[in-house]
């Protein structure tokens, strides 16, 4: 299913922020297990909703999960002809929630990109560490596009690079835009919310968008 619950491991409907102090921890051993079986404990409920609305709208799968749009580029070649429909899925869908992908082609030739990390997706506390930008660059190394070298999710952990902005590409040997990647952290409110949360008090929508504290970065 094309959703990603951005939920804590609590009893599936509420989300529970994670302490700071545990966010600078090294990344666990059996996370990833832990990580597959909240995404699984989320996404049960709207299952459900699936067939619902096969039903009810008379829609197949794909028109159920993806976007569908008329294809403006149908029968310009082999592959799309015929093809009257695009089905236009969310990044995620090949495990890169920041979109980059479209930004980073070499006809575009971009200098400089800001790479907000805000998924919450990664780890099972609702935080981030990395792996949607380390899924960019290795992608991009594998079609041939320019993009920073990134290390891995462990180093994003122990080097708080996911709790600091941090600057990729500054020493690189070729020609490569210059990124910062700037993750969504506990610094001036909890903002690891589930999207589920059916609203927000003043309060918390002041803490989440008003109150940001100033933080120094990396260079990488």
């Amino acid at each position: 299913m094309n959703v990603w619950m951005m939920e804590n491991a609590t009893d599936g409907v509420l989300g529970q922020f994670a302490k700071r102090e545990e966010h600078t921890k090294r990344w666990p051993i059996e996370e990833a297990q832990r990580e597959q079986m909240r995404v699984a404990n989320g996404t049960k409920p709207l299952l459900g909703l699936i067939s619902l609305l096969q039903s009810s709208f008379n829609k197949t799968l794909e028109q159920v999960l993806y976007a569908v749009w008329p294809n403006p580029f149908l029968n310009s070649t082999p592959a799309m002809e015929n093809v009257e429909n695009l089905f236009l899925v969310d990044g995620s869908e090949v495990l890169q929630e920041i979109p980059l992908w479209p930004i980073i082609q070499p006809a575009r030739r971009p200098d400089f990109i800001i790479a907000n990390d805000a998924g919450g997706t990664e780890l099972s506390n609702g935080w981030m560490n990395g792996t949607s930008l380390i899924n960019t660059a290795t992608y991009a190394a594998a079609n041939n596009v320019p993009f920073p070298k990134v290390p891995d999710q462990a180093t994003f952990i122990n080097y708080n690079m996911t709790l600091f902005p941090t600057f990729f590409g500054c020493y690189e040997p070729v020609e490569v835009p210059l990124v910062l990647y700037a993750a969504d952290a506990p610094w001036s409110a909890y903002t690891n919310e589930t999207f589920l949360m059916p609203g927000y008090t003043y309060e918390e929508l002041d803490f989440s968008m008003n109150k940001r504290e100033g933080y120094l970065g990396y260079l990488y």
